[in-house]
């Protein structure tokens, strides 16, 4: 078996990758049609919301693609410790979000996140 060459895009899990997520649209567009032109007025509320992070999901795949090993050991620690913090943040009053019932969110400048995720 010969070896891949360093820097070389393997050309079928990128199709897998977009096919699958794309049919996670597909499957959010038929899921939620419903509910969103009960609450919203716009059956395609949540499919316009997911693509949104669909896309900046693209672009970050793409970006993190071009990292060679050596670039990725070197910010592995740093992500790993921004993580650890992120994820003990939610038990600090004052950062914490609660979100039906739950205080698993972060309330950093008008955006929540998850840090779990």
């Amino acid at each position: 078996m010969k070896r891949e060459k360093e820097g070389k895009t393997d050309k079928i899990l990128l199709v897998l990758i977009l096919v699958i997520s794309l049919f996670g649209l597909l499957m959010v567009a038929n899921a939620s049609a419903i509910i969103a032109q009960e609450n919203f007025g716009d059956q395609f509320y949540f499919l316009k919301r997911q693509a949104v992070w669909w896309v900046l999901g693209i672009i970050s795949l793409a970006l993190a693609s071009r990292l060679t090993s050596q670039q990725l050991e070197k910010i592995a620690f740093p992500l790993l410790f921004l993580s650890l913090v992120l994820a003990t943040a939610v038990l600090l009053p004052g950062i914490w979000h609660e979100r039906h019932g739950a205080r698993r969110w972060l309330a950093i400048g008008g955006f929540t996140l998850q840090p779990t995720e």
